[in-house]
């Protein structure tokens, strides 16, 4: 029983890792997609897209970051 337990959680996991996968590909390809329309397409909730944009912008700020540093200092 817990091994079927166990595998049911991992498929799960593995489940929502390929949806997110899949969304952060979709919004990194350039597409314009509503969160209204991730959420449906993936059946994720509004948080789970909340934190995928927030992730993305920090990685941009980030990278945004470094560029003006070594325009700056080289």
């Amino acid at each position: 029983m817990e091994s079927n337990m166990a595998s049911d959680k991992k498929r799960d996991d593995i489940r929502r890792t390929t949806r997110i996968i899949q969304i952060d590909e979709m919004l990194r390809g350039g597409a314009f997609v509503g969160m209204d329309e991730l959420i449906f397409k993936f059946g994720v909730n509004k948080r789970t897209v909340e934190r995928l944009r927030d992730e993305m912008n920090a990685c941009k700020a980030q990278a945004e970051e470094v560029v003006k540093a070594e325009l700056i200092y080289d």
